[in-house]
């Protein structure tokens, strides 16, 4: 396991509650007076890893962490994926929405084999995380269509209606 729980202990009659912290964040981590590191500032290939593993693991705590801590959510491993490539592959929407919408990932980013994170998801068949990651598609959902698609325009039930009656 990448990352250590954490028990403390506030007060000794109340319940212990756990905290999360991934590995990387436990041994670079801020002191009470210093400043987070801007957001996607810190390139750090050990972050990098464990950045990849919280997010094809799907866990969003974890991936939240690092990326406040500074961690770059755009650096490419050695076959370029990115954080976002691995959340598509391994259908990880939730971490895919941190990634893209919290921390800035840009989805247009090609791997060595000229495949975006879209292009990844569409490969496994997973179109509603396609429709996430692919900017064109979310550009044109934010704007309502200007006419109704042609299959709903054509006057084919109408006239089968008649012909039944």
């Amino acid at each position: 396991m990448m990352g250590r729980h954490k028990a403390y202990r506030s007060n000794p009659n109340k319940r212990r509650r756990i905290r999360f912290v991934p590995q990387w964040l436990e041994k670079h981590a801020v002191s009470d007076g210093e400043q987070l590191p801007s957001a996607n500032s810190v390139n750090d290939p050990e972050a990098l890893r464990e950045l990849i593993h919280y997010t094809a693991e799907g866990n969003v705590i974890a991936v939240r962490l690092l990326a406040r801590a500074g961690v770059n959510v755009n650096m490419t491993d050695e076959d370029g994926w990115t954080a976002l490539h691995y959340a598509a592959d391994e259908a990880q929407r939730d971490v895919a929405r941190l990634l893209v919408e919290e921390c800035g990932a840009d989805s247009s980013i090609r791997c060595q084999e000229g495949l975006s994170a879209a292009d990844v998801a569409r490969m496994d068949g997973n179109f509603d995380m396609e429709k996430l990651l692919n900017p064109s598609a979310l550009s044109s959902s934010s704007s309502p269509p200007t006419s109704p698609p042609a299959r709903f325009t054509s006057s084919t039930p109408s006239t089968s209606s008649q012909e039944s009656g």
